[in-house]
């Protein structure tokens, strides 16, 4: 019997020994897990706020939906821009996208965001595997509402003849003074 009580001995003793490790290793690790974990929120934040600056900047109709596009990009692992007009649905931009995409029915990992303006649907985002990523969804539709807002606001101006403001630098830019240009 001194036998098998050596091994619990030892594997006792070894268990001590890997645990008082494994909790320096915890409190080792533990106020960089803190900080990692503030700023993932922080960073998420940062890169749709970037992404909403894109396209306000964008300016034209066209400059507007394509920076919407790339926008999109980090939020799933394929993107197309889909224009509708007169009821049909015609590919624009594509990322990785068949043309076919918008119309199929498969629904496993594809989400379509529709981009109003005054009440019209007058294109689709077509986002496949937005699903799989952390926040991909509700950040697409944020996007898209955004675009749409944004491209009534275009329209509106073009067809009052009124110029559009001009978007100044983001905030926390040293060149930024809030708001628009002539406020």
């Amino acid at each position: 019997m001194p036998y098998n009580g050596r091994i619990v001995s030892i594997h006792d003793r070894l268990h001590d020994a890997l645990e008082r490790a494994l909790a320096g290793l915890r409190a080792g690790l533990e106020p960089e897990l803190r900080t990692l974990a503030h700023e993932l929120p922080d960073t998420a934040t940062a890169v749709l706020a970037s992404a909403a600056e894109a396209i306000d900047r964008a300016g034209s109709l066209a400059g507007t939906l394509h920076a919407l596009v790339e926008a999109a990009v980090p939020y799933a692992d394929r993107v197309g821009l889909f224009l509708v007009r007169d009821g049909r649905v015609r590919a624009w931009r594509l990322n990785g996208v068949e043309e076919a995409a918008v119309t199929t029915t498969r629904t496993d990992r594809m989400t379509r965001f529709p981009i109003s303006v005054d009440g019209s649907v007058v294109a689709i985002l077509y986002a496949e595997g937005a699903d799989a990523r952390a926040g991909g969804i509700p950040a697409l539709d944020l996007l898209t509402r955004y675009t749409g807002h944004l491209l009534e606001s275009i329209t509106l101006h073009a067809a009052l003849g009124l110029t559009p403001p001009r978007r100044l630098a983001p905030p926390g830019d040293a060149s930024a003074t809030g708001g628009f240009a002539g406020q």
